[in-house]
């Protein structure tokens, strides 16, 4: 796993709701992708919004359920394997970054991997402080 981020990339929010959103987004990375996959996670300054990327190099997603992934109890499972879920994951992030007047979207190719994007406004710049 690596991860590469501005010095300053700060969103006013809830922590644990955030928190929340970034630990699936990366539990889903590693429960998709075949062992030895590589996880990257990415923050960018877009303007006045902070930009979280998660990819890995997993299963991927085809491109039809790609509009339906955040839709309430929706499951993709295109593996051989069984993995776990309620379908309710993605919903939940989504309801929490919307919450937080940003967006998450996503990216994926079937056998190369998927890549989450949550997209937040940043957070004003504190005022600066003068000794009296």
């Amino acid at each position: 796993m690596s991860t590469t981020f501005p010095p300053r990339l700060m969103v006013a929010g809830d922590p644990l709701r955030l928190s929340q959103v970034l630990t699936n987004l990366l539990s889903n990375a590693v429960k998709y992708s075949p062992d030895g996959g590589t996880i990257v996670i990415r923050g960018v300054v877009n303007g006045s919004s902070a930009e979280i990327s998660i990819e890995d190099t997993g299963l991927g997603i085809p491109a039809e359920h790609l509009l339906h992934v955040f839709e309430r109890f929706y499951r993709v499972d295109i593996s051989n394997r069984a993995i776990g879920g309620t379908g309710l994951g993605l919903t939940i992030c989504k309801l929490i970054v919307e919450g937080h007047n940003g967006e998450i979207r996503v990216e994926s190719t079937v056998d190369e991997g998927s890549t989450f994007t949550v997209s937040l406004p940043l957070a004003p710049d504190p005022p600066e402080t003068t000794a009296a």
